[in-house]
């Protein structure tokens, strides 16, 4: 269903009030569609979910745990969606799977679809599932392939590798698939990345690929590194960069992120490691308020949960944190990564550190930079007046470091008291209209997807595009 977004504005605290004027300088949503909720997508809770956005007019791919929608951009739902994750990988009915990630690449129009398919008791094999487009076209044919555990072998029943919290990044060359390594249900083992070539996965063939493991900081193992989406068809980075947070293996209160380089991926490849210093400390947030009920929504969790994505030199990502009134904020990051003449990293710097938080609940928050550097951000966010809602706010490029003009708009009002407590772990953003400059100038428009909370109190989806589509504009 479509909607006319709603113009509710975030209010600004008093701390945090613009310098020139109160209005609210966040492009409003120009499309607002509420998609497929909890009872519709096979009731599974909670609602992970990416979106991809092409070039066609029919181009938005959004997917959510268990289910996939295609929608026009002006928001129709195509015929024969939603339709199951297990029917679009072709697979049994029933076959338990999750996580999914997407993303459209912009030099080759291709949409890339990742999930999970998973035995929770871990009695036989888990696996990637990996969907490539035969073209620029998210309702027409797809290559699949199927990809085990790599750097864990089985060891029989209750022991079968299970990988868990798939994160998706491209450049040129490959895609890189992160994830997460559990031995048993409750062992966390460490991660692993598989570097999979893009020529041979257009081209519907098999393939080798390399793939990395283990990877440590100061003796631990990592968690949830996030390799970078490079969707900008004017950038080419010597290397793929991938970027975490000191999720669990750090006590609170932690700071810097951890920034990887992987250079040469499909012949050679090398991996290296620094730190990025944080202007701001980051802890385990608090849960989430709503009407009725106090830090009762999951957003307790440190990693970097949305994709991360590169443009013009920098890495954009965010992080949850405690917000210190006893609610979860979030910090939204810009970060420059340096290599050297092998291309692996030897420094980065943060460029901008923007925290956003006060005594309502904000968290999992996503951002994407358009290719003039602008960036909109999408997130959840409620409070004792607020049900859990989806949200997003805009910046421009020029936009004071550290800053934020506004707190943006509310798409889509929660309704009701979320009793659930899981809530998705991560919202999705993506830039739409790339080739054709996105409107009548020059910047591209953004997408992007969500939960809500429903007047039954089950989860929804919804999203929404907004974007700067005129140099005029604030």
């Amino acid at each position: 269903m479509r909607f006319t977004p709603a113009a509710k504005a975030l209010a600004l605290p008093a701390s945090a009030a613009p310098a020139k004027k109160p209005s609210v300088f966040t492009p409003g949503a120009s499309v607002g569609v509420i998609s497929t909720g909890q009872a519709a997508c096979g009731g599974v809770r909670p609602a992970d979910q990416a979106i991809a956005v092409g070039d066609a007019p029919i181009g938005v791919l959004q997917v959510i745990n268990v289910c996939v929608d295609v929608f026009s951009k002006p928001g129709v739902l195509q015929p024969g969606y939603p339709k199951s994750l297990t029917t679009f990988f072709g697979l049994p009915p029933g076959t338990p799977t999750s996580d999914p990630r997407a993303l459209y690449d912009w030099i080759n129009h291709r949409y890339v679809v990742v999930m999970i398919q998973f035995d929770r008791f871990q009695n036989t094999t888990s696996s990637y599932w990996i969907a490539v487009s035969t073209g620029d076209n998210a309702t027409g044919g797809y290559c699949f392939y199927n990809l085990g555990v790599q750097s864990v072998a089985p060891a029989g029943p209750g022991a079968f590798p299970l990988p868990d919290y798939p994160r998706l990044g491209q450049d040129r060359q490959a895609f890189y698939l992160a994830s997460n390594v559990f031995n048993t249900p409750t062992t966390y083992k460490w991660e692993e990345w598989l570097v999979l070539p893009k020529a041979q996965m257009y081209a519907c063939q098999g393939f080798g690929f390399p793939f990395f493991f283990n990877p440590t900081f100061n003796g631990h193992p990592t968690d949830t590194t996030q390799p970078v989406n490079v969707f900008n068809p004017g950038d080419d980075p010597s290397s793929e960069f991938l970027i975490t947070s000191k999720n669990f293996f750090e006590p609170d209160p932690k700071n810097g992120l951890i920034v990887w380089s992987i250079h040469s991926p499909l012949s050679s490849p090398t991996a290296a490691n620094v730190t990025a210093g944080t202007a701001n400390n980051y802890s385990t947030p608090p849960l989430a308020s709503q009407p009725g009920g106090a830090n009762t929504i999951d957003g307790f969790d440190n990693r970097i949960s949305g994709m991360s994505f590169f443009n013009a030199g920098s890495i954009y990502a965010s992080v949850n944190t405690n917000g210190g009134s006893g609610a979860p904020a979030f910090l939204l990051y810009q970060v420059q990564p340096f290599v050297d003449a092998s291309g692996n990293i030897t420094s980065a710097r943060m460029l901008d550190e923007i925290f956003v938080g006060n005594a309502n609940s904000w968290w999992f928050a996503t951002q994407q930079p358009d290719t003039a550097g602008n960036v909109t951000t999408v997130f959840n966010f409620s409070g004792s007046s607020n049900f859990a809602s989806l949200a997003y706010m805009s910046r421009r490029a020029s936009q004071t470091p550290g800053t934020i003009p506004d707190l943006g708009f509310i798409l889509v009002g929660g309704q009701a008291f979320y009793g659930q407590f899981s809530w998705g772990d991560y919202t999705a953003v993506a830039p739409g209209g790339i080739a054709s400059g996105g409107g009548p100038g020059i910047f591209p428009v953004m997408f992007f997807a969500g939960m809500w909370a429903q007047g039954d109190g089950t989860w929804g989806t919804a999203w929404g595009k907004n974007g700067f589509t005129d140099i005029s504009q604030p």
